[in-house]
């Protein structure tokens, strides 16, 4: 049953969901561009166009946007054209509109299974968390319209067929998470982890990437010159920096850029791969290790650090595919049981007041556009410390 705050914090989350979301649904508060750009390209596609070519679709476009639409080109493999085609048949507001709904729909099983998974309870506390932290990323989804949403209910649905030991329902749910963005396929390395481990998962993985690249290979077929479109865009729209993007690789590239606007340190530009490379390799490394030191570690607890170490990883992770890591922080955030004296030290350290210190300009721009990567590198590293500390039973309790 139910305590009173409980039902408070509850009657409140919804009340603030509906007041958020319903103006999407009124058609009065969303940009949608990126929705926009994948229409446009599955019409495109149908009329025998480049899908690729923004050209083509500012040529196709058969109602008024705003110029800043056509900034975003197409950039997912042409597979994912398929996906939206039967949207097309509908004019774009039904369209949008139907897709919405069914990004809704998954998002609230995503809450749901996230409690009943791996919660194990209701906690509406996990509900404003989960729409609050990370710089609302359910939020900027819906509002852009980005397959994130779609992406993560497969995914997590995949994980939930793992725990149950249905490998091949996961590896079709992870193969076609990763028909968008390609990168989800590395989580059928949890295949590998004892606790999840099928009879052959060497088997599991080749047949699954290589049915996978099979169609992927058609697809670049069936529609000539994809790969070099898709190549053209990937390398004017790949480098993101700043909260659109907080990820390791940006944050190097950030800070270049702020020293030599701030300082008149012109820095090469090869710099920030190469220091991403080295802290890529310094997590995965600590990764392996904790990995190792907790060999019994639940399945559970591997799903959630996997797709904390991933998003950690990734070089490209706008800000609204910060949802990967919404529950898995919430757990280590929960989980830890370290004292408040690390906490109070650094918030000593953050003078508010004082920007004029050298350096301080750069590192409270660092703080503000990279919080979702500095607060997903402490759920990582605590998560890290705590894999095989927790019951068992109860994997995922605070």
């Amino acid at each position: 049953m139910l305590s009173r705050y409980r039902v408070i914090l509850t009657v409140l989350f919804v009340l603030y969901a509906i007041a958020c979301f319903e103006p999407m649904f009124a058609g009065r508060v969303h940009d949608f561009h990126d929705f926009w750009t994948y229409y446009l390209a599955a019409r495109a596609h149908s009329l025998g166009l480049d899908p690729y070519s923004l050209e083509v679709l500012n040529t196709i476009a058969d109602r008024p946007r705003s110029s800043t639409l056509f900034d975003y080109p197409f950039v997912y493999p042409p597979m994912a054209i398929y996906v939206f085609e039967p949207l097309i048949q509908l004019r774009f507001e039904d369209a949008s509109m139907l897709y919405l709904t069914v990004k809704a729909a998954m998002l609230v099983g995503l809450f749901a299974m996230w409690s009943a998974l791996f919660l194990r309870r209701f906690d509406p506390v996990f509900l404003w968390f989960g729409l609050l932290a990370f710089n609302s990323p359910a939020y900027i989804d819906m509002h852009v319209g980005n397959v994130s949403i779609i992406e993560q209910f497969l995914l997590w649905v995949g994980f939930a067929a793992l725990l149950a030991g249905r490998h091949a329902v996961f590896c079709a749910l992870t193969a076609a998470a990763a028909l968008f963005k390609l990168t989800p396929l590395l989580f059928l390395g949890l295949l590998f982890v004892p606790s999840l481990r099928p009879k052959r998962p060497f088997l599991l993985v080749g047949v699954t990437v290589g049915l996978f690249g099979l169609v992927a290979a058609a697809s670049y077929l069936a529609i000539p010159g994809a790969a070099a479109g898709l190549a053209q865009n990937l390398n004017k729209h790949f480098m993101l920096v700043g909260a659109m993007n907080p990820t390791l690789l940006s944050v190097w590239e950030f800070t270049r850029q702020a020293l030599r606007n701030e300082t008149g340190l012109v820095l090469p530009a090869w710099l920030p791969l190469l220091l991403y490379a080295v802290a890529a390799c310094a997590v995965l490394a600590l990764s392996l290790r904790a990995l190792r030191r907790a060999p019994a570690v639940d399945g559970r607890s591997a799903i959630l650090f996997a797709c904390l170490t991933y998003a950690v990883l990734m070089p490209r992770l706008p800000d609204y595919a910060y949802i990967i890591v919404l529950l898995p922080a919430y757990v280590a955030f929960c989980r830890t049981n370290i004292g408040a004296a690390p906490l109070l030290i650094a918030l000593a350290f953050i003078q508010v007041a004082n920007q004029h210190i050298l350096g301080a300009k750069i590192f409270y721009s660092i703080i503000i556009q990279y919080y979702p990567l500095l607060l997903a590198l402490l759920a990582w590293w605590l998560l890290a410390r705590a894999l095989g500390a927790e019951p068992k039973d109860n994997p995922a309790s605070p």
